[in-house]
């Protein structure tokens, strides 16, 4: 399965926990591992790590962490209200990143995964 020109095995990896495409597609240095640390811990992390796109792998869901400057948007296919859809909201609202435990983010974009997408290496 090819997903804006990632070559990804979609179906492999959405049987499998988070964890394990993250890993795959942030490079380990930019993978960062939270457990039972509230939201204003992990939104200092985020300003730390700078502008970009973060995959998050949560207790139950995943979705994505926009840092632009210091505005941050939790953006997930909705899990409280499915026929929403796709959801923009603060990493603090009433939300699965706020209510998880565990949280586990990969900073996405690195010179490797940029390298990989235009090569059309499989991962």
């Amino acid at each position: 399965m090819v997903d804006l020109g990632f070559n990804i095995p979609r179906i492999k990896w959405a049987q499998s926990a988070s964890e394990v495409f993250i890993s795959k597609l942030a490079e380990r240095k930019d993978i960062k591992r939270f457990s039972n640390r509230p939201v204003s811990e992990i939104r200092k992390y985020l300003l730390f790590a700078g502008r970009g796109i973060y995959l998050v792998g949560l207790d139950q869901h995943v979705g994505f962490v926009l840092v632009d400057s210091n505005k941050m948007s939790f953006i997930h296919p909705s899990y409280y209200y499915p026929e929403k859809g796709v959801m923009s909201e603060t990493l603090n609202s009433e939300n699965p990143f706020k209510h998880s435990k565990y949280r586990v983010i990969g900073k996405l974009f690195s010179d490797k995964m940029v390298i990989n997408w235009m090569n059309k290496t499989a991962y």
